[in-house]
């Protein structure tokens, strides 16, 4: 059975799962998801340095390690160029996602970067969350905006903002081009 229509469908749902299932997931999809799901199991238990990883066929590796933030200081990003696998190695986070909305933009699309944010007015009732945490990924199309790196606990944003033992995750975020 075939999830979605890669080219034409794409990015009608997000998908979150287990990454004991990304075969099943992939199975009719495009071989770079193959080859992006094939690194991340290769490497989540590894100790990565934070940095860009080339896999070729249009796929690239972002290791990354970020400060959890208050959802008050959350914005939506969208891509146009890639598709974002999103896998957590430690740590949680929140990760707010919503279909295009006629809200603010923050910042026109960068094509160098490949980004473009947007306002959130109300993330509670505009949006849907997703907790990402170790063993959890998820897939974000170009045609969903999405907020990441929200504590997932709803502490206090002073609290967040002023602790001397800030919350962090590392990541790794999959970019996976559309072309």
């Amino acid at each position: 059975m075939k999830l979605f229509n890669y080219r034409l469908n794409w990015g009608k749902n997000v998908i979150a799962d287990n990454i004991a299932n990304w075969r099943a997931v992939t199975a009719n999809l495009p071989n770079k998801f193959s080859i992006a799901f094939a690194w991340i199991e290769a490497h989540m238990q590894s100790a990565l340095a934070t940095g860009r990883y080339v896999l070729g066929d249009g796929v690239f590796a972002l290791v990354q390690v970020n400060r959890l933030r208050p959802l008050r200081r959350g914005r939506f990003e969208n891509h146009r160029k890639y598709i974002d696998i999103q896998f957590s190695i430690t740590g949680r986070e929140r990760i707010f996602w919503t279909k295009p909305k006629p809200v603010k933009q923050l910042e026109a699309y960068n094509e160098e970067k490949d980004i473009e944010i947007f306002e959130v007015e109300d993330p509670l009732t505009m949006s849907s969350s997703i907790l990402l945490e170790p063993g959890i990924f998820v897939i974000l199309a170009p045609s969903d905006w999405y907020m990441s790196g929200i504590a997932p606990e709803g502490k206090p944003a002073e609290e967040l903002e002023k602790s001397t033992t800030p919350e962090f995750i590392q990541k790794i975020v999959m970019k996976v081009a559309v072309d």
